[in-house]
């Protein structure tokens, strides 16, 4: 199922200079040319890269407002795609110097720079290639970067990509980024009823939480003070279709998370 697609005043200003029509024809190719990888998601082949979501959060905004803004913050993109949600928070005031980026993919991160034609930008340096279950990652960070402990760190449509066990693994490891009381936050597809652990290719799975499955994994792994508020999938993205996407047929919301690290 397609979609119009449009452009909206938060989207363009990513694109500076850009006409609509030209920002829709770079999207359009982008996709084309991730079908042609073989790299098939709904959020690819709908152009939901396309949008930014980050203040679709309301726990985004409201982080913003209670700690003065993003200026003075050290900040991750965990599951960073092709980089628009990256690329937003240096628009609402992060400094390059205190961000990095990175996905499991080294395809989108590269998909990305096409997408937006900054390969060649100070940015381009922040992006890399890792795994969230990589148990060197805060390591790496400090190492490479000079970066650590981290304000916050965003995680959007990550935590429902690994199996139970996994996803545990995963939130820990980010918990080891962050400073004592810093932040996670971002979204992810939740079930309505009962989570549920489906196949997602060979020898993978992926775990569609509940809010309150949800509380618990990072109540277990390492924080405290958190909050969710859901909302319809389609309200997010208005063509999903949860049989072609995931082969339920049950109802699923997109749930947005904040927490703080214990101390």
């Amino acid at each position: 199922m397609s979609r119009p697609v449009t452009v909206d005043k938060r989207t363009k200003s990513l694109f500076a200079g850009c006409s609509e029509e030209e920002i829709i024809k770079r999207a359009q190719r982008v996709r084309d040319e991730a079908i042609k990888r073989d790299i098939r998601y709904g959020c690819i082949s709908q152009l939901y890269f396309l949008e930014t979501h980050l203040h679709k959060n309301p726990f985004y905004k409201e982080y913003l407002h209670q700690y003065g803004g993003l200026y003075d913050k050290k900040a991750a993109d965990i599951g960073c795609c092709l980089g628009t949600d990256t690329r937003q928070l240096l628009l609402d005031g992060l400094e390059c110097r205190n961000l990095v980026a990175f996905d499991v993919s080294e395809s989108f991160i590269s998909l990305g720079f096409q997408l937006f034609e900054d390969s060649d930008s100070q940015l381009a340096l922040r992006f890399f290639a890792k795994s969230v279950l990589d148990t060197d990652l805060a390591a790496f960070i400090e190492e490479k970067y000079g970066l650590g402990p981290l304000d916050f760190a965003l995680v959007n449509s990550v935590l429902h990509s690994f199996d139970e066990s996994l996803a545990k693994i995963a939130v820990r490891n980010i918990a080891s980024l962050l400073k004592s009381k810093g932040h996670i936050l971002g979204y992810i597809p939740t079930k309505v009823d009962s989570p549920v652990q489906l196949p997602a290719g060979s020898d993978a799975y992926r775990f569609y939480h509940t809010e309150s499955s949800l509380q618990k994994l990072l109540e277990e792994n390492g924080f405290e003070s958190i909050k969710v508020h859901s909302i319809s999938i389609q309200e997010m993205f208005p063509s999903f279709h949860p049989t072609e996407e995931t082969g339920m047929e049950d109802r699923l919301n997109i749930t947005f998370f904040i927490a703080n690290k214990r101390k």
